[in-house]
């Protein structure tokens, strides 16, 4: 579980699905950071995480990894 293992890493990959749809349709990807509780049987959903397109690609996708995995983070520690 997260809290006896913490979050684990989460890789850029996914993140480019964010671009490849704003290319294709000049719209933003909302990403939404989930926390599954299995003891409680819960689902806890964050606050979305937009796509920004200004920024460079590579820099982009860390900066969404990094607040997507502090978030999923803090919903664990909340349930």
């Amino acid at each position: 579980t997260y809290k006896e293992e913490g979050v684990s890493a989460l890789y850029t990959g996914f993140a480019s699905i964010a671009s490849y749809h704003y290319n294709r349709t000049g719209k933003r990807v909302f990403f939404l950071p989930v926390y599954v509780n299995k003891k409680k049987k819960t689902i806890t959903i964050g606050e979305a995480v937009p796509y920004d397109p200004s920024q460079k690609n590579a820099v982009e996708k860390k900066r969404l990894v990094q607040e997507l995995h502090h978030a999923m983070e803090s919903l664990s520690t909340e349930t």
